[in-house]
C-alpha cells in the first residue's frame, strides 16, 4: 500500500482591533487572530501605540507559530470593519 501526501488544508483566519480603556493606562490597543471556521484563538497581543510594523509581525508570529505549515496554508485573511 503507498501513502499518498494529502493536499494541505486551506484555513481562513481573521483579525481585529479591539480597544481597551483601563483605569491605570489611557487605551490599549489589542490584536485578535482566529480561524474563521471554528473560531479558535490563534494569536492575540496588546499595545499601547499600534504600528503598521509591529501588526505586521503580529501576522507574521500568528502563521508562523501557531499553524501547522506541513499540513495547512493560509487561504484568506480577513480583517474586521470599524464603524
Amino acid at each position: 500500500m503507498v501513502n499518498l501526501p494529502s493536499q494541505p488544508r486551506t484555513k481562513c483566519l481573521r483579525r481585529d482591533f479591539l480597544v481597551a480603556v483601563t483605569n491605570a493606562f489611557p487605551v490599549l490597543h489589542v490584536l485578535v487572530v482566529i480561524e474563521h471556521h471554528s473560531r479558535g484563538l490563534i494569536h492575540y497581543n496588546v499595545t499601547a501605540r499600534p504600528t503598521a510594523q509591529w501588526t505586521r509581525q503580529q501576522l507574521r508570529e500568528a502563521v508562523d507559530t501557531k499553524s501547522d505549515t506541513s499540513t495547512c496554508r493560509i487561504a484568506t485573511l480577513l480583517s474586521g470593519r470599524v464603524g
